[in-house]
């Protein structure tokens, strides 16, 4: 006999629950008492998927919420049922570039970069923390330890280099990653903006093949992409990946506010060791299909709040490239100013990337070409975050990083989270500072102002 139950942690929520005795459930203790009679009914999830629920304990109301439905079929437990953890969510957008609306539970965002998942047969070492089956803890572990008893995270951002090399068995280590922490977030692939780096996509030249300067830099060709695409992004979001390997997404937050969110590509070139190796640059066509996808009108106001996810820096962000590294191209996008122009002309407030295993934050005003500044010189404001790197042991001072961002009070808070490795021990993740940034409205144009440190820690 079905029974309608209310108290849950659910706020409004109703779940409906059959005893195989036939007997209403009329208790408040729910959770890690029942388990899952039969798979639930969810749009977009496979059979074979679906059936690991069944005789699996119900653990908490973040493992409900992330399936995205209301309605279980359960039955009393039994001393055999599975205790695990499962991320199965009903897909929200079944292709790349969507402008569907996505509810976020929080207006948190977890940024995180340059993961570097690298195994035994690729590198093992580039990737500072423990793999999954190796024991000790892995990152996401370290992560959620980090983010302690609140992990309402709304959605997760990664700005590109989940792998060394890009070989199949890292991304399968790095899809292992993001199944587990979106897990333990409560989230589904509808609340994940991922966007490849240089070490994403495959070299294509020879070892030892040389700089040829009279030779046209090319696009990489879809070998590159090959693994990153089949191995890693069909995995975690089942539809295929954009032609130029972009995301587009809209979220509404808690709040109200419109949050959207443009993921690039920013190593659409071909690369080898010595050809162009870590060179960034747009593909023409990317961010104009997250424009028309979103619907961003360059130079008309909006009131959403805008993210552009980009794997290289688009300022400089250390005081002097080391000169060793100035044959490889290594620091700016080759393009960065006219990404830059472009995010300004479509009322871009903030852009998230990677690449260089720095923290950074800042604020820039972009300018129009001087022989086109006659009417508006001035295109705008663009916040920058650059998230440091999360998992490479390629770091200054041993330090690795990851950020959390919250829209909150008419302003954007940003943390920042260190984990110190001095001497091969590995340190946790701790808060080490905060900053914000006002959101102001100006001419009917939601903006972002200047970055001001709040709290520092010594963590």
């Amino acid at each position: 006999m079905p029974d309608y139950y209310r108290d849950t942690p659910f706020s409004s929520a109703w779940m409906r629950l059959t005893s195989i005795e036939a007997e209403p459930i009329r208790t408040t203790k729910f959770f890690g008492c029942y388990a899952f009679e039969r798979a639930p009914a969810l749009a977009g999830i496979t059979h074979e998927d679906g059936q690991r629920f069944v005789n699996k304990l119900v653990l908490d109301a973040d493992e409900l919420r992330a399936m995205d439905t209301t309605i279980w079929r359960v039955r009393p437990a039994r001393s055999d049922d599975r205790h695990d953890r499962i991320l199965v969510a009903r897909q929200q957008t079944t292709q790349a570039l969507s402008e569907r609306p996505i509810p976020l539970r929080s207006s948190r965002i977890l940024h995180l970069s340059d993961l570097h998942f690298a195994t035994e047969r690729t590198n093992r070492n580039e990737h500072i923390w423990e793999l999954t089956g190796e024991g000790g803890s892995t990152l996401q572990q370290r992560i959620v330890q980090a983010l302690g008893g609140d992990r309402t995270v709304g959605l997760v951002v990664i700005s590109g280099d989940l792998t060394f090399r890009a070989a199949d068995d890292e991304f399968y280590e790095a899809f292992r990653f993001v199944h587990g922490l979106m897990g333990a977030l409560g989230l589904g692939p509808g609340h994940l903006v991922v966007v490849p780096g240089n070490h994403d996509l495959a070299w294509t030249r020879q070892r030892d093949q040389q700089w040829n300067r009279d030779e046209t830099v090319t696009e990489a060709p879809a070998s590159a992409q090959r693994a990153y695409r089949e191995s890693f992004y069909d995995r975690v979001f089942r539809h295929a990946a954009a032609e130029h390997l972009g995301m587009a997404r809209r979220f509404i937050c808690p709040n109200g506010l419109v949050l959207e969110v443009g993921g690039l590509n920013s190593s659409s070139l071909e690369q080898g060791s010595n050809w162009l190796a870590g060179m960034g640059r747009v593909n023409d066509a990317a961010l104009t299909d997250i424009a028309e996808t979103l619907e961003w009108k360059a130079d008309r106001a909006s009131m959403a709040l805008r993210l552009l996810v980009h794997h290289h820096h688009l300022t400089p962000i250390e005081d002097v490239v080391p000169t060793s590294e100035f044959y490889r191209g290594f620091g700016m996008a080759a393009d960065a100013k006219r990404t830059l122009r472009q995010a300004a002309r479509h009322n871009v407030q903030l852009v998230l990337h990677g690449h260089r295993h720095q923290p950074f934050i800042e604020t820039t005003n972009v300018y129009a070409e001087l022989e086109h500044a006659e009417t508006k010189w001035q295109l705008g404001r663009v916040g920058i975050i650059g998230a440091g790197s999360a998992g490479s042991t390629s770091v200054n001072n041993n330090d690795n990083y990851f950020n959390i961002l919250e829209i909150q009070g008419g302003q954007l808070d940003l943390q920042v989270f260190r984990a110190r490795s001095p001497h091969g021990s590995r340190g946790d993740f701790r808060m080490i500072q905060e900053w914000s940034a006002p959101m102001l409205l100006e001419a009917g144009q939601l903006r972002l102002g200047d970055w001001a440190l709040r709290r520092r820690s010594a963590g």
